[in-house]
C-alpha cells in the first residue's frame, strides 16, 4: 500500500501493485467492512503501522467500491456508480 485517504466514515487505499483484476484503489466505509474495521484501519494508518497486515488478515476484499480509471469514479462490486468522481477531494498521505 502507497496513500490512503481519511474521511469520518471511510478509509481509501491505494496499493503499489494492481491486483489480479487491474484495479489499484478501494473504498472502505462504515457499510462495508463496517465501521469497526474502517476505524481499526484509520488507527492504523495514522499509526503508520500494520495496516496492510490488518487488511489482509480481517477485511480481504470486502471493499465497498473501487476506482474505475475509465469512468473516473468509484464504483461497487455491482458496478454502480457511488456518485464521487474525484479523489482529489480526499486528499492523501503517504506511507511506508
Amino acid at each position: 500500500m502507497i496513500e490512503y485517504a481519511i474521511d469520518d466514515t471511510f478509509i481509501i487505499l491505494k496499493f503499489k501493485e494492481r491486483t489480479w483484476d487491474g484495479r489499484q484503489i478501494y473504498l472502505y466505509n462504515y457499510d462495508r467492512p463496517g465501521k469497526l474495521h474502517v476505524e481499526e484501519m484509520k488507527k492504523h494508518a495514522k499509526d503508520n503501522e500494520g495496516l496492510t497486515t490488518y487488511k489482509n488478515q480481517n477485511v480481504k476484499d470486502n471493499y465497498a467500491a473501487y476506482w474505475d480509471e475509465d469512468s473516473k469514479k468509484f464504483k461497487r462490486k455491482d458496478n454502480k456508480g457511488l456518485g464521487c468522481s474525484s479523489l482529489s477531494r480526499y486528499g492523501s498521505t503517504r506511507t511506508k
